[in-house]
Parts: structure tokens; sequence; C-alpha cells
């Protein structure tokens, strides 16, 4: 087996970020990007009622705070995506790149028991094959 391969059969909890920072539907999309800056995270999960309904994109945010007027402040419910992408903690990573390219998206939630235990990332992938 090669690098590259055994790569891509290394589970997503291997190479996923862990610790994944939430907000709410309702807040402000300002709030919503300090919240990414301060972190230094790119995508937040979106969570309502315990239950995470999407994934907010900071491309998303900033393009919206672009192009809105500022008569009324944008909310995160105005841009999220939903449904997530969701994979699982055991997936592959090359189950996870294809699902990621399928939904032609950068990022996807790991769910387990339908709570959210972290996050993979475009980044992640490059990384791991990058230090193979």
């Amino acid at each position: 087996m090669s690098m590259m391969e055994s790569t891509a059969t290394g589970q997503v909890r291997e190479v996923m970020t862990p610790k994944v920072l939430g907000i709410v539907p309702s807040a402000l999309l300002g709030v919503a990007l300090r919240m990414m800056v301060e972190a230094d995270v790119h995508h937040l999960p979106v969570v309502d009622g315990g239950r995470c309904v999407g994934l907010l994109h900071e491309a998303d945010v900033l393009w919206r705070l672009w192009s809105t007027d500022n008569r009324r402040p944008p909310v995160v419910a105005a841009v999220v995506r939903r449904p997530p992408l969701v994979i699982a903690a055991e997936d592959t990573v090359r189950v996870a790149a294809s699902r990621m390219v399928d939904a032609a998206t950068d990022a996807a939630l790991v769910m387990e028991d339908g709570r959210v235990v972290g996050i993979v990332t475009a980044t992640d992938i490059l990384r791991l094959v990058a230090t193979g």
C-alpha cells in the first residue's frame, strides 16, 4: 500500500478538529464573523434547540455583509447552508473527501449518536496528504 493509499484510508477522527464552536440562527452575522476571527475558524455549526441545523461558511458571511444595505443587520439564518454535510468519525478520509466533492463544500460536520463531535475541512485533508 502506498503512502497516499494509507493516508486516504485513515479515519476522519484522525484529521478532524474536535473542538467545535457553534452559533444560533438568530445571531447577527457580525457576531458570527467576530467569533470566527477570534477562534481562527472558517465554519460554525448552527444549532437550534440543541440540534445542528446547518453550517455557516465564512465566505457566505463575508459576501452577505459586503452586499447588504445595513438597514436591517443580517442574521445567521439568512445564509446558513442547510442541511449540513454530515460524516461519521469512523468514515475514511477518502469517503469524506469524496462526499465533500459531491456536495461542493469544503467542510463537513462529524457526528456520532446525533451530536457534533468535530468538523473536517479541505484544509485538514490537504494537511494530511502533505505530511503523509
